[in-house]
């Protein structure tokens, strides 16, 4: 998983940051664009690498070994199996309600969060986001459980933004070290200085997306 990162990385900044800046300047990013082609293809050669190794395949097998043993009810604590038992939408609202808060407590002070603290938000976000896609058909004739994943997506897709627009930087220095040409530099100021417009429109929308969210209440809520 780690290595699904950097991949993922190199394809924003390739296909779609650089097709974004392309559309938006008169520069030339040809060069930049090719100073970042072999940091993709190696990306890209890692993730084969990964998938190709004898664990990735154990894993595959040990995963479904284990689903097919119902190991996911017959190895856990007899006292756990309770929870099995409960109704699922006392399942969902517990653990809904739990990951609502988390979120709102790791989201305090959004507009100073520093760049790991607004990582640790979006790792708590998307479990909420799954927690409430999986739990939904409970709730899916409700038309306010439509509302809060919707809400949730939007922030998920603001704070993404957010993320590549500051990946841009430390991926612009790694592809700036495959030679010094002055279209690379010109690529590279260009660059620079649109990230950095984006960076404060991104801002100006993430708070707004989180002021909705906080807003929006829990639909599993009586």
């Amino acid at each position: 998983m780690q290595l699904l990162g950097p991949a993922r990385d190199w394809d924003v900044f390739a296909t779609t940051t650089l097709a974004r800046l392309e559309t938006a300047c008169a520069c030339d990013f040809d060069g930049l664009r090719r100073a970042t082609e072999p940091h993709r293809i190696d990306s890209y050669a890692r993730v084969r690498e990964a998938l190709s190794d004898p664990r990735y395949t154990r894993f595959q097998l040990s995963l479904r070994r284990w689903i097919d043993r119902r190991g996911w009810r017959t190895e856990i604590p007899s006292a756990a199996l309770e929870t099995l038992t409960e109704p699922a939408s006392a399942l969902a609202v517990r653990v809904l309600e739990r990951l609502h808060r988390k979120a709102l407590k790791k989201g305090a002070g959004f507009r100073h969060l520093q760049p790991e603290a607004r990582h640790d938000l979006r790792v708590t976000l998307k479990k909420l986001r799954y927690g409430a896609e999986f739990f939904l058909p409970i709730f899916v004739r409700q038309a306010p459980a439509r509302r809060y994943v919707a809400q949730l997506s939007k922030l998920q897709d603001a704070l993404g933004h957010a993320n590549d627009s500051t990946a841009t930087r430390s991926l612009l220095s790694v592809a700036g070290q495959a030679g010094s040409t002055p279209e690379l530099h010109r690529a590279a100021g260009a660059l620079i200085g649109w990230v950095a417009r984006d960076q404060l429109a991104v801002a100006k929308s993430l708070r707004k997306r989180w002021r909705e969210f906080k807003a929006t209440p829990g639909f599993w809520r009586k």
